[in-house]
């Protein structure tokens, strides 16, 4: 069973309508489930975000296009022999590796745009899978129960009352609901790094540039 007792997209929407106990909010209601959804995904990890795709590296071209719905890459695998592990890094970085690496296959990236850069650009036409942060199917009347929901059916419930508060310009309620909301995104976060780490301590590589959020690990 979900938190709060709310199974399923139908059910909360009908707990969100009975707490802001309005009848004009019906029609608004799945917009403020959506824009709550995108505030988790963004600011929270969680096991239908992990996704992967593949594709094959072209020779000398140091880019690659991400997929659609990305929100953060994680490392790329290429499949050579023995696999080689690409993962982010700033643009600095990856500027000192492309001055110091001559090799055939690349060793760091970097985001650009809607585009992944290597260094060094590859020698090799190998295949490559790309670890990715994605979005999750949203909840909808057609889509009616997902991860997030059987995790945090609280979570989006005060994410939703928030808007709703916000949109209503109901200050003291926003802010009571704010709290909850802040509350529980934490507890989730919390529970899917341990799932990620197995409990471990979080690590920070120093090359990585201000405000990026990927997988830590080592360059090679």
């Amino acid at each position: 069973m979900s938190d709060g007792g709310i199974e399923n997209y139908t059910e909360l929407v009908q707990a969100i309508e009975d707490q802001m106990a309005r009848n004009d909010i019906i029609d608004r209601i799945p917009r403020w489930i959506q824009l709550t959804e995108l505030d988790i995904i963004r600011d929270c990890r969680i096991a239908d975000s992990d996704q992967v795709t593949t594709g094959t590296l072209s020779i000398t071209d140091p880019f690659i296009n991400l997929p659609a719905g990305i929100i953060a890459p994680r490392h790329i695998e290429i499949q050579s022999t023995p696999l080689r592990t690409v993962t982010i890094v700033s643009l600095k970085k990856r500027s000192d590796v492309l001055e110091n690496d001559v090799g055939n296959l690349p060793r760091v990236m970097t985001q650009v745009g809607n585009q992944l850069y290597f260094a060094p650009a590859p020698k090799t036409a190998e295949a490559y899978q790309l670890f990715y942060y994605g979005k999750p199917p949203p909840l909808s009347p057609s889509n009616p129960t997902n991860l997030l929901l059987d995790i945090g059916a609280d979570l989006l419930f005060y994410g939703a009352l928030k808007e709703g508060a916000s949109w209503a310009g109901d200050l003291e309620r926003k802010l009571e609901f704010m709290g909850e909301y802040v509350a529980k995104k934490e507890s989730v976060k919390r529970a899917y790094f341990r799932q990620r780490t197995g409990g471990g301590v979080l690590r920070v590589r120093p090359d990585f540039a201000p405000g990026d959020v990927h997988d830590q690990g080592s360059v090679g």
